[in-house]
């Protein structure tokens, strides 16, 4: 085989420009689907969060507690969603956690794999915490678990989908 052939070396530039182009669109898919994924996830928990600040700013801090109690008591609305109201001493008042989850900071967001109340296995969770007036705390989030579940699986198939690019790539040249 002649290395110096202009069609080998047209073969070798069509054979790495698609390999390039199935990489790069692979890349951009995943991506995607990660930044929809958790992007879902967070507006859902600030909408949860919002809208018991806002019970809280009506009604106080027992308002924000019936509140807790009601959406973390097993209303469908509100499966996958996590809560945990917290006293200034740090005491849980209501919510679908046992204990506030040391590996949360106390004032960003935070991916944790935690367990909620009735469920035998952790489950990962977005999570964000709020500071209240009077010192108390509010986590809020949302379970991504599912979410966490098809990113892994859309990350198994990439090698496999760019080994397959690849061959195709070596056929078409």
């Amino acid at each position: 085989m002649n290395w110096r052939s202009t069609t080998l070396r047209f073969a070798s530039l069509v054979f790495l420009r698609q390999c390039v182009a199935a990489a790069a669109l692979l890349t951009c898919v995943h991506w995607v689907v990660r930044s929809q994924v958790y992007t879902s996830a967070i507006q859902t928990g600030e909408i949860l969060r919002q809208d018991l600040l806002s019970v809280h700013a009506r009604g106080g801090d027992a308002a924000l507690r019936q509140a807790v109690a009601q959406r973390s008591a097993g209303d469908p609305a509100t499966a996958d969603a996590v809560l945990l109201l917290a006293d200034r001493r740090g005491r849980i008042v209501a919510g679908n956690l046992s204990a506030w989850p040391p590996a949360v900071a106390l004032s960003d967001r935070s991916h944790a794999e935690l367990y909620r109340v009735g469920h035998a296995t952790p489950e990962a969770m977005l999570l964000h915490v709020s500071s209240l007036p009077g010192g108390a705390r509010l986590l809020t989030g949302s379970v991504v678990d599912d979410e966490t579940h098809t990113i892994r699986l859309l990350e198994l198939a990439t090698p496999l989908a760019l080994a397959l690019a690849i061959a195709f790539a070596a056929l078409a040249a």
